[in-house]
């Protein structure tokens, strides 16, 4: 190595010895701040960790007590043989669809909501239409005006005669 380079490269040296004093003064000044702020960061996660325990405290308790909360009970439920009997009693699809609304309405058994005043309505409207349309007369097919005359026991000369009398009656119009 020369002279020249030797001189170039302790200049490099200090340089960079230099600059390393120098960042770590900096770092050092910079590091108190550091500290401070990451001990103020740390407060507030611990803060933080407490409160989240506190929520999940409070959870924990409203899962322990829906836990201990009695079943619902199955007397509003329907069951096979309630629906055989309401059936076997001449109930139909239509009924069973309003008793099955008061049902979820109002938490009632079907026994129960079969004697409620809004079924009984329904029931007693639908009767009363039941009766109006069976009390309607039918068309009517006339009324016989003449007597039905037996042709089995007729010999061939009567029951031609009876025949053509039917055939003249129709050619009048009458």
């Amino acid at each position: 190595m020369t002279d020249g380079n030797l001189d170039e490269s302790l200049i490099e040296e200090q340089t960079s010895q230099t600059t390393a004093e120098d960042v770590t003064l900096d770092d050092a000044s910079t590091g108190e701040e550091d500290v401070s702020s990451l001990k103020a960061q740390l407060e507030e996660a611990q803060k933080k960790a407490e409160e989240l325990e506190e929520k999940n405290k409070q959870l924990f308790e409203r899962t322990k007590k829906k836990a201990k909360q009695p079943k619902p009970d199955n007397s509003t439920q329907t069951t096979d043989v309630d629906l055989l009997e309401f059936f076997g009693k001449g109930g139909t699809k239509e009924e069973y669809a309003v008793l099955q609304t008061i049902m979820k309405g109002s938490d009632k058994s079907l026994s129960e909501a079969q004697e409620d005043p809004i079924f009984l309505a329904v029931k007693e409207q639908a009767s009363a239409k039941e009766k109006a349309e069976q009390a309607q007369l039918g068309a009517s097919g006339g009324s016989p005006t003449e007597k039905k005359v037996d042709t089995s026991k007729m010999s061939k000369e009567e029951h031609e005669k009876h025949a053509q009398a039917i055939i003249d009656k129709a050619m009048r119009g009458n």
